[in-house]
């Protein structure tokens, strides 16, 4: 007759006793309500990879999010940091005493903007126009 190890009998129930079987998408408050998820938006995704090499003979690895939805530049080193550049935001539309609008909120026109304002990125993923720190605006090719 074969022995039953009656040992492992209890870890298996410890260990099926951690699952929940109502688990929902819902969170529990402070106050001990019930608050629906919501979803998180995802980041682009990187959509072009590649090496620039501007007029100065400075190289440039570019990483293009989306539909140049941002970009993060690597200057001369594949290995340094990256500086990250976006659209700018839109700025909130002025209104009058009535509450209408006075006019448009202005829409950001294709250039990428670091945060500190010192790198610009623009054009498409062959040919870009980049002004880096410390330097004027200058053409890139890949």
């Amino acid at each position: 007759m074969k022995k039953i190890n009656l040992t492992l009998i209890p870890v298996a129930l410890l260990a099926l006793a951690g699952c929940d079987k109502n688990e929902t998408n819902n969170e529990i408050s402070a106050e001990g309500n019930k608050v629906a998820m919501t979803p998180a938006d995802l980041p682009p995704p990187i959509t072009s990879s590649k090496t620039y090499r501007c007029k100065d003979n400075t190289i440039l690895y570019v990483d293009i999010f989306g539909e140049m939805q941002g970009a993060a530049v690597r200057i001369s080193d594949k290995n340094s940091a990256a500086i990250r550049a976006d659209l700018p935001k839109a700025e909130a539309a002025e209104t009058d005493a009535q509450g209408n609008n006075v006019a448009a909120p202005a829409t950001p026109q294709g250039t990428l903007v670091s945060s500190d304002g010192e790198l610009t990125v623009s054009g498409e993923a062959g040919n870009l126009t980049v002004k880096l720190p410390g330097k004027s605006a200058q053409s890139c090719k890949a």
